[in-house]
């Protein structure tokens, strides 16, 4: 998997995750 795909599939769940929880932005950043 490139790292550019995956990097964005991180930023993107970060994003929502933060959105619904500062916390679970955290967790989804990985």
């Amino acid at each position: 998997m490139p790292q550019t795909f995956s990097s964005r599939i991180s930023l993107a769940a970060a994003e929502i995750g933060a959105r619904d929880m500062p916390t679970a932005g955290v967790t989804y950043s990985f």
